[in-house]
C-alpha cells in the first residue's frame, strides 16, 4: 500500500516477440473475454505475437489464460483479426523496416 503523496512506479511498456520458423510465425489468438484476453488496447479475440505489457517489478511475464490457442501462419496468410500492434509491426517487418536503438 502506498503512503498519501507518495508517487506509484509504472512502466508503461509493452513487448512483442516475433518468432519465425520457416517462414511461418507464431501467433496466439488472444482469449475473448476482456477481462482475460483485452486488456487497455481492446485485443480480445485477436491474433497476436507472444508478448504483453510489463508492470513494474513484474517476476514472470506469462498469463496462461490471456491466449487460448497457438499456430504458425504463412507470413503471406496470416489470419484475422490481427491485433494492432502486432498487425503494425509485421507490416513494418515484411516491408524491411526496422528501429534499432544503438
Amino acid at each position: 500500500m502506498s503512503e498519501p503523496g507518495e508517487i506509484k512506479k509504472k512502466v508503461g511498456v509493452g513487448f512483442g516477440v516475433m518468432l519465425l520458423r520457416d517462414g511461418k510465425i507464431l501467433l496466439g489468438k488472444r482469449h475473448g473475454d476482456p477481462q482475460k484476453g483485452g486488456g487497455s488496447l481492446n485485443g480480445e479475440g485477436k491474433w497476436s505475437m507472444p508478448g504483453g505489457k510489463l508492470e513494474f517489478g513484474e517476476p514472470i511475464l506469462a498469463d496462461p489464460e490471456e491466449y487460448t490457442e497457438w499456430n504458425w501462419f504463412d507470413l503471406n496468410e496470416l489470419p484475422e483479426p490481427l491485433f494492432f500492434p502486432s498487425e503494425r509491426e509485421l507490416n513494418n517487418y515484411m516491408k524491411k523496416k526496422f528501429y534499432i536503438s544503438r
